[in-house]
């Protein structure tokens, strides 16, 4: 429906519509944007575990040794 010229009234629904649409669209991007932004969050924790756990294999070895 959205791109199609209409004649008389109904191109005004049209409009509210695109409008409206658009308006969605911008929301649910910045909701996935939020969703990526926490995933990267949760990334750079999951690296920073790793690195201790990582210092902590070695600190064991060097204690064994």
């Amino acid at each position: 429906m959205i791109g199609k010229k209409r004649s008389g009234c109904r191109a005004d629904v049209s409009q509210k519509k695109k409008r409206q649409l658009f308006f969605f669209s911008v929301r649910k991007n910045q909701h996935e944007m939020q969703k990526k932004s926490k995933k990267l969050g949760q990334r750079r924790n999951d690296n920073e575990n790793l690195v201790t756990m990582k210092n902590k294999h070695k600190e064991i070895k060097r204690k064994i040794e």
